[in-house]
């Protein structure tokens, strides 16, 4: 855990620096993995995120179980790019979302469904958990990569964690 913190928060330092202080050699070396937004220089990129979500549920903050650590960060690394390759490859009724930036972005129903179904499997190759719980961590996951603040690799790892974890704590009936 701790070495993976220290490579983490270096990663995550790193990036931001390089971004901030080298943008130039930064989008030659990385300018082919970037959203527009993120080629500009207005934000800062998603793998930047992704690190720091991945960095903040090993951290012990949101869950002291290694286990639901885990599943948050494979939730992250195959439902998100699930979501997006099913969402933009089979047509189905959108959802359109106002950002708190006030922009819109929007998901599909195909998406939402591939993330869901795609977390639900992983929580139940990785946790040895009941359906309620699986049920809830792959449901937190589409909410969070949906949601219309922040950036989904940061709360997609952080909000599904907390879930499992404090459902993984509740006493059974």
């Amino acid at each position: 855990r701790t070495i993976s913190l220290v490579l983490l928060t270096i990663g995550c330092i790193g990036m931001y620096l390089a971004k901030t202080f080298f943008f130039e050699k930064f989008l030659e070396a990385f300018g082919g993995l970037l959203r527009p937004k993120e080629t500009s220089g207005e934000v800062l990129p998603g793998a930047f995120y992704f690190l720091a979500g991945t960095a903040l549920v090993v951290s012990g903050l949101v869950t002291k179980e290694m286990k639901i650590a885990r599943y948050a960060v494979e939730c992250l690394a195959l439902a998100d790019p699930m979501a997006s390759w099913v969402g933009s490859t089979i047509q189905s009724p959108k959802f359109t979302i106002a950002t708190a930036s006030g922009g819109t972005r929007t998901s599909s129903l195909a998406g939402c469904l591939a993330c869901f179904g795609t977390a639900l499997v992983v929580g139940w190759w990785m946790l040895e958990a009941d359906v309620t719980v699986l049920v809830a961590g792959a449901m937190a996951c589409t909410i969070a990569e949906g949601l219309p603040f922040g950036n989904d690799n940061l709360n997609i790892p952080v909000i599904t964690a907390f879930v499992v974890d404090q459902l993984s704590k509740a006493p059974t009936r």
